[in-house]
């Protein structure tokens, strides 16, 4: 191989690339045309490697550091990812799907400190992924609910409920209309994850989108990637009916609605923390309203403009996911690390960290004065 930067690693340039939902033919553009789509595909395949000048214009045009496209390669993960949709936007999809495995990077480094959850607290009901069967679906939601101890009631904070049972959660925008949430299995051997899509921005949203990927990783976390892609609908058909029975188990959503209606959604949506839109297909799913009610509601809720945006939807405000946050404030509040320290210890700007971890902008800017003295590495408990 010819040398340009020895150590510098050909994937890491992919990773970029795809993370940033970028082609090498923008990138190339990006550099002003010093460096063609052909070298940019031999740097990635390993061929070759980047002069140091060109190493340190990639890494300030993609606003990644240096360091970066050194850092040793990881192996591939076998694990699926549960996406909602896999059309066209491959690039969106490849972008979350490097999101997600940064998120876990973060993890495992704060793990050197912290005693974080050391695992997934949840069951496997595996499910035929060819046959969508409602009632599998629904008793699988029930059977989650009863292994969290939460009965039939109404779930006040569900990113809470599976920070706290384990489940790695972030929230960020992923800038892509068709991706509310993506999800994989033991991702770093140990935990779920579960990546949120901030754009959407609806509390009652947000709540599906996690209760669906929730659904994936109870019924689908032993499907291999190929089994995922050629029964993607019916395994998103599954993971809807799982949502909608774990958000509004059917003891309870039968007490609470007697008569179904809009008006009645309505009014029980603030304290139900469920879409109108939802509650319309669960009464369908749960027998209480014919299809031609089913559609006569449709019908209302979009005339009404409701498909667009809801009664409450600004007043409701997201749930937050907290472990990260509180994960990487206790090690600057103790003096464990710096912010340098820890974007170093993760290779990604601080910008990067703090949208992953959703801190606040600015808190990890090497630029500000350092407000902490690191004293070492040693491990300390996390605080509530």
């Amino acid at each position: 191989m010819r040398q340009g930067t020895p150590g510098f690693v050909g994937s890491r340039l992919r990773e970029a690339r795809e993370a940033r939902a970028m082609t090498q033919v923008a990138i190339a553009q990006l550099l002003g045309g010093t460096v063609s789509n052909h070298s940019l595909s031999q740097y990635e395949a390993g061929h070759v490697t980047p002069t140091p000048d060109t190493v340190d214009a990639i890494a300030e045009k993609l606003g990644l550091p240096v360091s970066f496209f050194f850092r040793p390669a990881e192996p591939k993960s076998r694990r699926p990812i549960f996406f909602r949709s896999i059309g066209k936007e491959k690039a969106g999809r490849r972008s979350a799907g490097w999101r997600l495995r940064w998120l876990a990077r973060l993890v495992l480094y704060l793990d050197e400190f912290l005693e974080l959850p050391a695992g997934t607290n949840v069951i496997s009901i595996p499910v035929d992924p060819t046959v969508y069967d409602a009632a599998v679906a629904e008793a699988a939601a029930n059977s989650l609910r009863t292994h969290w101890g939460i009965g039939d009631g109404i779930v006040s904070d569900v990113v809470l409920l599976a920070e706290n049972n384990g489940f790695v959660v972030a929230r960020e925008p992923l800038y892509q209309e068709t991706e509310d949430a993506l999800s994989t299995p033991a991702l770093d051997g140990r935990r779920d994850y579960i990546l949120l899509n901030a754009d959407k921005g609806a509390s009652v949203r947000s709540r599906f989108d996690l209760a669906h990927e929730l659904g994936h990783m109870v019924l689908h976390r032993d499907l291999s990637m190929a089994e995922k892609l050629a029964h993607h609908a019916t395994i998103e058909k599954q993971a809807n009916r799982f949502a909608g029975a774990f958000l509004l188990p059917a003891s309870r959503f039968l007490r609470e609605i007697s008569e179904p209606s809009l008006e009645v959604f309505r009014i029980q949506k603030p304290r139900l923390k469920a879409s109108i839109a939802s509650m319309i297909m669960r009464a369908s799913a749960l027998g209480m309203i014919t299809d031609e009610e089913t559609t006569k509601l449709w019908r209302q809720h979009r005339y009404r403009g409701w498909h667009k945006s809801e009664p409450f939807d600004d007043q409701l405000k997201p749930e937050v996911p907290r472990l990260l946050r509180r994960s990487i404030r206790v090690l600057l509040d103790q003096g464990i690390q710096s912010p340098a320290d820890i974007c170093n210890g993760v290779d990604l700007p601080p910008r990067e960290v703090e949208r992953i971890a959703g801190l606040p902008h600015g808190l990890l800017d090497p630029s500000q004065p350092l407000r902490f003295v690191a004293f070492g590495s040693e491990r300390k408990p996390l605080l509530s």
